[in-house]
């Protein structure tokens, strides 16, 4: 369950991927292996080699288990860069799969016979290979993974963790008459999940078949927030193993009394918790995704991210890269988060690692939603190879409104429900934004040079309709010209096919992240219907969809043999180093094989240390400190020194938060706090380091925390001078019901989910600057704020919600 949700093994060389994706039944078909040639095999001195070009429909990728990591291959021009140590290096050409591959929900004749109709405690599957096994206890959720001979790798701290579904909806809050809700938890909505509730009550089985291969479990969730209380939702599971894998399909269907269409919330569809040991987060986010380019790596303890991924994954692993991956081929909204700061491989542990597909889905109150997951045994390198081999994501519009939203979503508007019958049919009152959004996607514009919408439109107020685009660097839609085509409709209530060109926009040099179509928002209100039937880049439409057949995936192999030319490397252990105050403990170029990192001299009483990996730490005596990296073999050695200043005492940093809007006589949204304007009281409040001083605390750390006083007043007292800080009211004070609920900026001021509304760079002023470091100008650290005309307060700013 999302939403700060938190309270040793054989090295392995195996992984676990999650398949997610939303499917309807079809017909299997045979599908037949192409068998790809990789060419012969190469012996090498170099650490670059050009394999053969992967013809259309293959890649290249490379297997766990080489010489040494850090080898990399280009997926389609075959170079191999990146060889260091000396052996065998394998190359793998794989086929890409031309449909997914089907999850059955209903027993299939190769599951074998009914073995059981109870469950009391674990029931398991083991082929083997991997042993996977579902709980009562836990509403029938997975609570075990493991390899055949290895422990278990689900966390079960409480019945928030474990492999399940987590289903978001409103109200927010959502708090039925005489029914206990957990105090931390009372603003997290309508919100049942399938293994229980923070009462530690279990959600009841409703069904339960154990066949050969396959686990089916049919279960009644249970609100986390609420003591006991049963959700008017059932979640289904069909779970078999096939080899390495774990396939699931899964079935969420509502049927609630209370028919109000809620605004889309962040679905878990499905979450995954790992133990605590599972602690480095992979995804890829970057503008060359299906190329093997570089990955992105976190290392815990960090918070919860959400993750804007241009390739549908994201993994955690162990430092030895085995771990689990999350693919889900049709959603790019991932979060990850890592709870606590201990990295234990107890399943019991309150720490734990987490990752979760989180689609932005609209569920109606009699909604079916279908979606299949895939659990896969295998190195980091081979997560990412699987996915490769999964049918590619369209490179552009290809949406037909069948029976399904397909992941649209509305914002300030409203629709026929889930009931689709070829068309999505919107209702636009002319109040609000009246948005139609599409899920994530990864679209190049320059390959979708015009596009194509079929719609019936029957509008007064105007004769023309916007299209509107996110990039892929932008955390939201802007507002401006640059992301816009209007484009001209009629008004007759009639399906037409529209052509949006868009060959003269900043489209075609954009990578695409977001589409939505609405009304001008500097035109005039817009009231009556839309129907959208299709959306797709050809003017006849998406094509019709085509019965499904298994994913056959065809492989061949290279090896390179790397024989490189002996030479003695010299070590080198980096520039010196001056510590800035309040640090003590930094990272040295880690250690590579054959090379020792050793403290050679340090100041009289310190603790120092110096890991294998060049992380030092216990540098609290102010002094220097030399430290050696060695060659082993030749003894060849080089010296870096870290100076520890003798900072000065920490100091005071002192401020308000306050209601910028002129009562007593003052002037409003003026940024300054006068006579009569009030402070917001217990606003939760943080300072991070800045260490680049650009405004952002990303690449910094938090130093401390505190709430404001009744008169909005707070203070820091750990803060150096010429220290770079940035200052963030915490995200969590604008929730509902929080001090700083429906409250904004009246002067320039970022806000992140992450950080809150964020000060901008601070510094707290000495004497002099500190040496290499150039001295800020101080930055006011009040927070001025305004409330929402909601509140019918006096010069109010209207406030709207942004929704994704």
């Amino acid at each position: 369950m999302v939403f700060l949700r938190a309270g040793k093994r054989e090295r392995i060389w195996v992984g676990i991927v999650l398949t997610s994706l939303f499917t309807t039944q079809h017909t299997v078909a045979q599908v037949i292996c192409q068998k790809p040639d990789a060419g012969p095999d190469v012996t090498s001195n170099a650490a670059s080699v050009k394999l053969k070009e992967a013809p259309n429909g293959f890649f290249w990728s490379i297997r766990s288990g080489n010489a040494r990591g850090g080898a990399s291959v280009h997926a389609q021009t075959g170079l191999v860069s990146g060889l260091s140590a000396p052996g065998p290096y394998t190359f793998v050409l794989s086929s890409i799969a031309p449909t997914l591959k089907l999850h059955s929900a209903q027993p299939l004749a190769q599951d074998g016979a009914l073995q059981s109709t109870t469950i009391d405690g674990l029931a398991v599957l083991d082929n083997g290979q991997i042993k996977l096994g579902v709980d009562s206890r836990y509403g029938g959720a997975i609570t075990h993974l493991s390899t055949k001979n290895g422990s278990n790798m689900v966390n079960n701290h409480d019945r928030g963790r474990q492999v399940q579904i987590g289903i978001y909806g409103g109200p927010v809050p959502f708090l039925p008459p005489n029914v206990e809700a957990n105090p931390p938890w009372r603003m997290i909505g309508w919100n049942p999940i399938q293994a229980g509730d923070s009462y530690n009550n279990v959600s009841k089985i409703l069904a339960f078949e154990k066949r050969n291969n396959l686990l089916y479990v049919k279960t009644l969730p249970k609100f986390w927030h609420l003591n006991n209380y049963e959700g008017e939702a059932i979640i289904e599971h069909w779970i078999r193993l096939s080899g390495n894998v774990v396939k699931v399909h899964a079935r969420v269907t509502f049927s609630r009394a209370d028919k109000t269409q809620y605004d889309a919330r962040d679905q878990e569809f499905p979450c995954l918790y790992l133990n605590g040991n599972y602690k480095r987060s992979w995804n890829y986010s970057g503008t060359e995704p299906y190329t093997n380019a570089d990955k992105q790596v976190k290392i815990a303890p960090f918070s919860m991210i959400n993750v804007r991924a241009t390739e549908p994954w994201v993994a955690l692993t162990r430092d030895d890269d085995f771990g689990v991956g999350l693919y889900s081929p049709q959603n790019l909204f991932f979060k990850e988060a890592f709870f606590g700061n201990e990295f234990s491989d107890s399943e019991s542990a309150a720490s734990s690692a987490y990752i979760a597909a989180t689609p932005f889905a609209q569920l109606d109150h009699n909604s079916v939603t279908d979606f299949d997951y895939e659990l896969i045994v295998g190195h980091i390198n081979d997560i990412r190879s699987y996915v490769y081999t999964q049918p590619r994501p369209d490179k552009g519009p290809n949406f037909r409104f069948t029976n399904s939203r397909l992941n649209w979503h509305l914002v300030e508007t409203t629709d026929a429900g889930s009931l689709i019958t070829n068309h999505l049919h919107l209702t636009l009152n002319g109040t609000g934004s009246q948005q139609l959004k599409s899920p994530a996607v990864s679209w190049r514009g320059r390959e979708n040079p015009k596009v194509y919408v079929r719609a019936a439109f029957n509008l007064q107020g105007s004769d023309s309709y916007r299209f509107h685009w996110q990039n892929l660097e932008d955390s939201d839609f802007l507002g401006s010209g640059e992301r816009i085509k209007d484009f001209k409709i009629q008004n007759d209530g009639q399906f037409h096919t529209y052509e949006i060109d868009l060959r003269n926009t900043s489209w075609m040099n954009s990578s695409i992240r977001q589409v939505m179509f609405r009304p001008a928002w500097d035109g005039p209100a817009m009231s009556g219907s839309v129907k959208v039937e299709w959306f797709s880049t050809s003017p006849d439409g998406p094509p019709l969809p085509q019965p499904e057949s298994p994913s056959v995936v065809c492989t061949d192999t290279v090896t390179v043999n790397f024989s490189p030319t002996v030479v003695v490397p010299l070590p080198n252990a980096g520039p010196d180093i001056v510590l800035r105050c309040g640090v003590s403990s930094t990272t040295l170029t880690p250690a590579a094989t054959g090379f020792t990192w050793q403290i050679l001299s340090k100041p009289t009483g310190s603790a120092a240390i110096v890991m294998p990996n060049g992380f030092v730490n216990n540098l609290q005596m102010p002094g220097n400190y030399l430290l050696t990296l060695s060659n082993d073999a030749s003894k060849a050695m080089d010296i870096m020194g870290i100076t520890v200043p003798a900072c000065l005492t920490p100091q005071s940093l002192s401020s308000v938060v306050f209601l910028d809007n002129g009562s007593g006589g003052g002037i409003a949204r003026n940024g300054r706090q006068e006579p009569g304007e009030r402070g917001f009281a217990g606003v939760r409040i943080t300072v991070y380091t800045d260490p680049n001083g650009d405004g952002s605390p990303a690449e910094g750390r938090p130093v401390e925390q505190t709430t404001t006083n009744s008169r909005g007043e707070y203070v820091f007292t750990k803060l150096y001078t010429d220290e770079f800080y940035v200052i963030g009211l915490d995200a969590g004070n604008f929730g509902p019901g929080q001090p700083l609920w429906r409250v904004i900026s009246t002067r320039q001021a970022s806000f992140t989910l992450a950080y809150g509304l964020l000060s901008g760079r601070i510094v707290v002023p000495g004497v002099a600057p500190v040496q290499t470091r150039t001295k800020a100008p101080e930055t006011d650290p009040s927070f001025a704020l305004i409330q929402d005309c909601s509140t019918q307060a006096p010069n109010c700013l209207t406030v709207r919600i942004r929704r994704l």
